[in-house]
């Protein structure tokens, strides 16, 4: 099937690229680092005993970047999620939260940047341009910044 007739939830299964690139963008760059969450009842982490009430943070960074939970996790890899063979993991989309607190939005988000994904590449093929990560600026080009990993990457259609 064309990848240019995605345009319902049950063709988007035929771009495992463009949801590979969902995926691994918000594995390396949460929207959020920190995921608020308070004890419902003692735990006991390690050696430290947490109370029920006390307010945790889950430093999601920590998650999408440990070792233990991915291989070469500093770097960007699509193949990661392409190749999988099992299901995604609660662990692996922590970002929207898990169980009876996860994000109500995570389905729409998912389906928008999926879909936006899709038509930005077939719109910058049907234009015969290719996006590439520029190490410089260039005089006299447009440029889109992004803020995360940093502000002096960016962006540039050519």
């Amino acid at each position: 099937r064309n990848s240019a007739s995605a345009t319902r939830h049950a063709d988007l299964s035929q771009c495992p690229v463009a949801e590979a690139l969902f995926r691994e963008t918000l594995r390396m760059h949460p929207a959020s680092s920190l995921l608020p969450r308070r004890a419902t009842q003692e735990l006991q982490l390690g050696q430290r005993r947490i109370p029920a009430g006390t307010s945790l943070g889950i430093p999601l960074l920590h998650f999408s970047t440990s070792p233990l939970l991915h291989e070469a996790p500093d770097q960007f890899r699509l193949a990661r999620w392409l190749q999988r063979t099992g299901p995604i993991r609660p662990v692996d989309m922590l970002q929207f939260g898990s169980g009876p607190h996860v994000c109500i939005g995570y389905h729409l988000v998912w389906l928008e940047l999926v879909q936006f994904g899709i038509a930005l590449a077939l719109t910058m093929h049907k234009a015969g341009v290719r996006p590439r990560l520029l190490s410089d600026a260039e005089k006299g080009r447009r440029y889109y910044p992004t803020a995360q990993p940093s502000m002096k990457i960016r962006i540039g259609f050519s």
